[in-house]
């Protein structure tokens, strides 16, 4: 007993010089909430089982949520104060859950759509003003920031303390996302983000497409000079842009085995499907109810982690079209609802305020998946090879439901017209037409036909970076312009070139053709 015990003393000490030896890594997910924050817990646990000590940066209106979350006693946490109260923020998001059926370009939807980002710079403030919070960052003496890219907070917190940092691509795109480090985007194959297009695109499509990609960067600079402006005051004369230019790293939650290939530089990593694993035993009365489902099997639904269902089927009818469709089904359907629906469920229906979504997919009695299209969740379907039918609600779900339809996974219904017979339909038609099924099982053969999981992957260029750094990785591109990038001003030097030649040559023709012409015409005077 006591050699068995003299050994895990042992182990013990081991295993803590390892983890001191261990890089500190600060990492945050906007406010810590929703599928980016299970993206950043996915890398942060395989870093922590490396031996590194990860730090989830968070808000203090999510800051119970994410303790509470599975393995979030791996992590240690820092908190800020958002810069309002909880409640206001709470609103502002469930206010995005009720105007999500509405059409993008509702008056109502757009001026919903477009709080959070000045919300977002409000808290940016309030961390930048905080004297204690940025001198805990400073003593913490962290190795790493790894930081979503829709809030480029982080990057100027790391500017100002010079901490090396890695950005975090969550949604599909990487060629658009990473330009900034010099990948190639081309618009004449490659859609811009939010506009829902495959890259096989018709005329109009390609015309619109480039008008996005050219003029509205320039039409949309608010968020550049909000932070800009923020950076003045805190004497800084750098741009936003030249700070997370230094990024010395890009993790990519997409793949190419369902998104669309393009061009990229050393420093982007593609780790798509981070939140994918082998499905885990279900508890024993959702196993019940999937197996009670016999042949037919069952049908997940869920519409993602961030939305409120509560709020989002508050004002409309859209919950009685999800239920009658489902009751027509032979399958039996789990859907996430976080309310009780103020009416009788089918038999055939259970609901649930959260779903082991992995675990279910995994399940060989899964037969389709109905989302809305977020990027976690459509991984999660190739990696599990599950058909999926797709009802987009916002940003890039568009795109999501375009890899969809692209890669033969599944159907599309319009969330502005579905019905209960066209929502029934489109189930019908993922579950027994066999192609879906075919192609969804290919795609996880390839998916999976990898040296290591995406988490994984993250976590050894993270390591690797931490290690020896990741300036060697990036591109010369991210010092040019955006004329020099794409060579205009190469190209007008040329075309004054060949202009210049072009009326040298043409001078020189016109004066020997007149030598000609007067030494012809002399010669023949002479003779007659």
């Amino acid at each position: 007993m006591e050699a068995f015990t003299f050994f895990l003393a042992i182990c013990s000490i081991y295993a803590n010089i390892g983890h001191a030896a261990g890089a500190k890594i600060l990492m945050n997910a906007i406010l810590g909430k929703g599928s980016h924050y299970y993206i950043t817990t996915a890398i942060g646990e395989q870093l922590v089982h490396r031996g590194h000590n990860v730090t989830h940066f968070v808000s203090d209106a999510y800051y119970e949520q994410a303790r509470s979350g599975p393995n979030a006693d791996l992590f240690s946490f820092e908190v800020f104060n958002t810069a309002m109260p909880k409640k206001v923020v709470y609103q502002l998001y469930a206010n995005l859950s009720k105007v999500a059926f509405l059409s993008s370009l509702n008056s109502q939807n757009m001026d919903i759509e477009s709080k959070p980002p000045r919300h977002r710079f409000m808290d940016c403030q309030a961390i930048l003003a905080d004297k204690e919070l940025l001198e805990r960052i400073r003593s913490a003496n962290y190795s790493l920031i790894i930081y979503d890219m829709l809030w480029p907070c982080l990057p100027i917190v790391a500017q100002m303390l010079d901490i090396p940092l890695v950005g975090i691509i969550s949604f599909p795109n990487p060629c658009m996302e990473t330009e900034i480090a010099g990948s190639n985007f081309n618009p004449s194959y490659l859609p811009c983000t939010g506009i829902g297009f495959t890259n096989k695109m018709n005329f109009m499509q390609r015309f619109f497409n480039t008008f996005l990609y050219a003029f509205v960067p320039w039409l949309t600079t608010d968020k550049y000079v909000w932070y800009n402006e923020l950076l003045h005051t805190h004497n800084s004369s750098v741009e936003l842009i030249d700070i997370v230019k230094k990024t010395q790293l890009y993790l990519a939650n997409s793949d190419f085995v369902a998104d669309y290939p393009c061009a990229l530089t050393p420093n982007v990593v593609l780790v798509g499907g981070l939140t994918t694993k082998p499905p885990k035993k279900l508890s024993p009365s959702l196993e019940d109810f999937v197996e009670s489902s016999g042949e037919h099997g069952v049908i997940i639904c869920t519409f993602g982690s961030f939305l409120s269902s509560e709020e989002l089927f508050a004002a409309n009818s859209k919950l009685s079209i999800f239920i009658s469709a489902f009751a027509r089904l032979p399958q039996n359907v789990i859907l996430q609802l976080s309310h009780t629906p103020p009416f009788p469920l089918p038999g055939n229906v259970k609901v649930l305020p959260w779903l082991p979504q992995n675990d279910l997919l995994g399940h060989p009695k899964t037969k389709a998946f109905v989302f809305p299209g977020g990027n976690n969740g459509f991984y999660e379907a190739i990696y599990h090879g599950v058909p999926t039918v797709v009802m987009p609600l916002r940003g890039d779900q568009f795109d999501v439901a375009a890899r969809v339809t692209s890669s033969g996974i599944g159907v599309v219904v319009n969330k502005l017209t579905v019905t209960e017979e066209s929502l029934h339909q489109a189930i019908r038609q993922v579950t027994t037409t066999s192609s879906f099924a075919n192609k969804a099982k290919k795609l996880s053969s390839i998916f999976r036909d990898r040296p290591m999981p995406p988490a994984q992957r993250a976590a050894f260029w993270v390591e690797h970076v931490i290690k020896h750094g990741g300036q060697y990785l990036q591109s010369t591109a991210t010092e040019l312009s955006r004329m020099q990038h794409i060579l205009l001003d190469v190209i007008a030097v040329m075309f004054v070139i060949f202009i210049v030649l072009g009326l040298s040559l043409y001078k020189c023709s016109s004066k020997l053709l007149w030598f000609i012409y007067r030494v012809v015409t002399r010669k023949h005077l002479k003779n007659s």
